[in-house]
């Protein structure tokens, strides 16, 4: 199978809002794209890649990151979930935005860890009421009337 891939504009729009909200004023919003893959045999959801500092010194360019979304298994999740996926490729990026790569083991062993709930909970609090129905939708509905209770 040939491995296609898309720009997924939408995401890099979501990405940059992430990067904005949350402050993480270190990342180059401009220097990261985020794809669509098909015919992916991965297990992930998510993956991110980097450019090597070689080639950054090599081609005189600055580091770039692309975040790659398997489309088939992305497009199963709730927007929450997307939402989540989003932060922890993220989360990958170090605050040298060297064209690095941190390993999971600084941040915790699963898509789930504290750190990625907290990420998300507090993006999700900065978002207004018009993002939130926008982003989130009748998911969002559901979590207010579940939220009276």
């Amino acid at each position: 199978m040939n491995l296609k891939f898309k720009r997924a504009i939408e995401e890099e729009e979501l990405l940059k809002d992430i990067i904005e909200k949350l402050g993480w004023n270190y990342i180059n919003s401009e220097q990261i794209r985020c794809v669509f893959s098909e015919n992916s045999s991965s297990r992930a959801v998510g993956r991110i890649w980097s450019t090597p500092r070689i080639f950054g010194f090599a081609f005189g360019s600055k580091p770039c990151y692309v975040v790659e979304l398997i489309k088939n298994k992305y497009e199963k999740l709730s927007n929450k979930d997307k939402v989540k996926v989003l932060i922890h490729e993220l989360m990958h990026i170090p605050k040298t935005f060297s064209g690095a790569l941190s390993p999971h083991n600084k941040m915790g062993k699963t898509l789930v860890c504290n750190r990625l709930d907290t990420m998300y909970n507090k993006y999700y609090q900065l978002l207004n009421q018009e993002e939130k129905e926008k982003l989130f939708g009748n998911e969002n509905i559901i979590t207010r009337i579940m939220n009276r209770f």
